[in-house]
């Protein structure tokens, strides 16, 4: 039986609606509970942005199954510089910012892990060098501090989310201190989870 010219353009149209879908990257799901966007990646995977959140979407990253945003904001929290552990010979340092509840809220997140916990810095060399006095940063470089914490707000640019080895990870762009840090020594290594 012959396909009627009706039936083979509306299975050349599904054709490209699905081959356009594929290459696309996320869809846009719609609003979430609280009013903002959710991205939808794949299954499992859903970026929320916030009502309120000063970041918009800007790309979708398939090679990482992320996103990358675009805006600025103000956070304040608490970051953490230092040797990752204290096992010998391993200098690892690290560098982490756990923002405040009320400013995490306004953040791009993994929708399945809820609210961004803590992210890292694009250009964490900028932010050591505004924020953590140059006598202490080189005392943990050398070892002869193993980290220091402190309270401090500053205004981030760009964000990223990104979901690995079933964790969220998030990275921004420091801009600018906002409000000057308060310094806290610290004793113990910088405790991460990492995969």
């Amino acid at each position: 039986m012959p396909i009627s010219t009706p039936r083979l353009v509306s299975a050349f149209a599904t054709t490209l609606c699905v081959a356009a879908m594929l290459v696309a990257g996320p869809a846009f799901a719609g609003k979430g509970s609280s009013g903002g966007r959710v991205i939808h990646v794949e299954d499992g995977i859903d970026y929320g942005v916030p009502a309120g959140s000063p970041f918009q979407f800007a790309k979708f990253e398939p090679d990482f199954l992320g996103a990358s945003f675009k805006g600025r904001i103000t956070l304040s929290g608490t970051y953490y510089y230092g040797q990752l552990d204290d096992y010998p010979g391993n200098d690892m340092i690290g560098l982490y910012f756990m923002p405040d509840a009320s400013d995490a809220k306004r953040l791009p997140h993994w929708v399945q892990d809820g609210a961004v916990k803590e992210l890292i810095f694009q250009n964490s060399d900028a932010f050591i060098k505004a924020v953590i006095p140059a006598r202490i940063a080189r005392a943990v470089k050398r070892g002869k501090r193993p980290s220091v914490r402190g309270r401090v707000s500053f205004v981030a640019e760009e964000f990223e989310a990104v979901v690995s080895c079933g964790a969220a990870i998030y990275v921004t762009r420091f801009h600018s201190i906002a409000r000057a840090p308060k310094l806290y020594a610290a004793r113990s290594t910088v405790e991460r989870t990492m995969c």
